[in-house]
């Protein structure tokens, strides 16, 4: 008998962490499921972790070559035996009843892809210190459209990110449409995925519970440099996007595309100026800015911010100014 769910587990280099990965899926309530891992020929001991694990319901797939998280899940999307098939990150977990509330609440709604709220947890901690989503969760509870998702991307502060949610999937949805992940993308996969899913007619119901627990990066983590490259290959994809005629028939969703197109061209603008700024080099950045007319508005707007984050780290002692979805204290919870 097929499982009910596969979870799908990219892993590179992630030996430290995946048995907590594997664990909180072997521990589902579900327990019709079965768990790909499959790694991203990592050069740490992730593969031999992964292999001491005596369950009959872990397929392992061992990639001969690094090709990146998107390619990872394309190729367990493509040997999943599962009904839905649900996303995990090797440094997340699940709560135990995770799989078979979304499972449950995707069967009463019709959905082919159902997401819920996220627990966020700082790196090294095991607490989380709020959600996704806050306060806006319930509101947002239920069917999700293709123009909400964009609009949740905002890139500021008081952003939703929608796009971090990690989805269950129909497979069925993904195998007749033949929608993957795309491998070029190589940060926001998962939303540009999850879009294409909408646009081409999927059911997308929210529920609006944290019972996956994200850890946190640092916004230090990423180089401006391959930053900058990143917004270039996403600019280049929303204006992709924003061409096909389904997208311009969706006023909304063109509108959202459009603003988002505005802000990825503002942000790496911003990035171009921000860089001599970082090094020190005062007069180019200063050139920068005044030739870049795309940097002013996210400079403008981003630097009482960036100004606060320093103020918070450096004087108030708050380790988490820094952190990549960095709110101020009591908006998320």
């Amino acid at each position: 008998m097929n499982p009910v769910v596969s979870v799908i587990i990219p892993s590179y280099n992630t030996a430290a962490l995946i048995g907590r990965a594997i664990h909180s899926a072997r521990s589902q309530s579900l327990s019709a499921i079965e768990i790909i891992v499959v790694d991203d020929a990592s050069s740490d001991d992730s593969v031999a972790v992964v292999e001491r694990l005596a369950d009959e319901r872990i397929r392992l797939i061992a990639l001969p070559t690094n090709q990146g998280a998107a390619a990872a899940r394309n190729h367990a999307i493509d040997a999943a035996r599962g009904k839905w098939v649900a996303v995990l990150d090797s440094d997340d977990w699940y709560e135990p009843t995770r799989l078979q509330r979304l499972v449950d609440f995707a069967e009463t709604r019709g959905a082919d892809i159902v997401a819920d709220d996220l627990h966020l947890i700082r790196d090294g901690e095991a607490e989380p210190f709020g959600t996704l989503l806050g306060q806006s969760a319930m509101r947002l509870g239920g069917r999700i459209e293709a123009a909400t998702l964009v609009e949740s991307e905002t890139f500021d502060r008081h952003s939703l990110r929608l796009g971090l949610c990690k989805p269950v999937f129909l497979r069925s949805f993904l195998i007749d449409r033949q929608i993957r992940y795309d491998p070029t993308i190589k940060v926001t996969h998962d939303f540009w995925m999850l879009l294409e899913c909408l646009i081409q007619g999927a059911r997308f119901e929210l529920l609006p519970e944290p019972l996956y627990c994200y850890v946190v990066e640092r916004a230090g983590s990423l180089v401006t440099t391959s930053r900058n490259a990143r917004l270039e290959r996403d600019i280049g994809v929303c204006a992709a996007v924003m061409a096909r005629p389904e997208v311009a028939a969706d006023h909304r969703l063109l509108e959202s595309l459009e603003e988002k197109h505005r802000l990825y061209s503002g942000l790496l603008a911003f990035g171009r100026v921000v860089a001599p700024f970082k090094a020190g080099q005062w007069s180019l950045a200063c050139r920068k800015l005044l030739r870049e007319r795309d940097a002013w508005s996210p400079f403008i707007r981003r630097l009482p911010e960036a100004l606060m984050r320093r103020f918070r780290r450096y004087v108030l002692r708050d380790k988490s100014a820094f952190d990549m979805l960095y709110a101020p204290r009591g908006r998320r919870r």
